[in-house]
């Protein structure tokens, strides 16, 4: 009984020997085979566009820089209200195109007025202003805050 044993725990170490064998040689086959075929496709499109002119592609490829911008909500003059092309915003940061643009809707808080700034009204108690290209430029990594409206406030009397 003993020598059967012996016998079959060797025939089961054979065959489980096997299959480790097998499946190493099927996966390094088949991970050969995937890193031709990824290096075939890359010189296929590297010689694509080398086979263009280049300066003629990288003209019409028109680049646009992402912005990231702050949304001040509330400070000591008021509140603030943001639309992103139209849309309302309710985030604390916006992540948006130079090539959009952003509407803000300023409301003084109760006992002051607008006294002057580019369309606010003298004595009116809101205003809009809006950013596009260049102005979301300069807003980047920074929060808008009350003078980026181009306003002044006063108290009422």
């Amino acid at each position: 009984m003993k020598m059967k044993q012996k016998i079959l725990n060797n025939m089961v170490y054979i065959a489980v020997v096997a299959v480790l064998i097998t499946t190493t040689l099927i996966g390094m086959f088949t991970y050969y085979r995937y890193m031709e075929s990824d290096k075939d496709s890359d010189g296929y499109v590297t010689q694509e566009i080398l086979g263009k002119d280049l300066s003629s592609t990288v003209e019409k490829l028109e680049v646009k820089q992402f912005l990231r911008i702050g949304l001040t909500k509330e400070d000591s003059y008021g509140t603030y209200s943001y639309y992103l092309n139209g849309k309302e915003v309710s985030a604390e940061i916006l992540d948006c195109r130079e090539s959009d643009s952003i509407k803000v809707i300023f409301k003084v808080k109760d006992g002051l007025k607008i006294k002057r700034g580019i369309n606010f009204f003298a004595s009116s108690s809101t205003g809009t202003k809006t950013f596009n290209k260049g102005g979301l430029i300069n807003l980047n990594n920074r929060s808008i805050t009350f003078e980026d409206l181009g306003i002044t406030v006063e108290k009422k009397e």
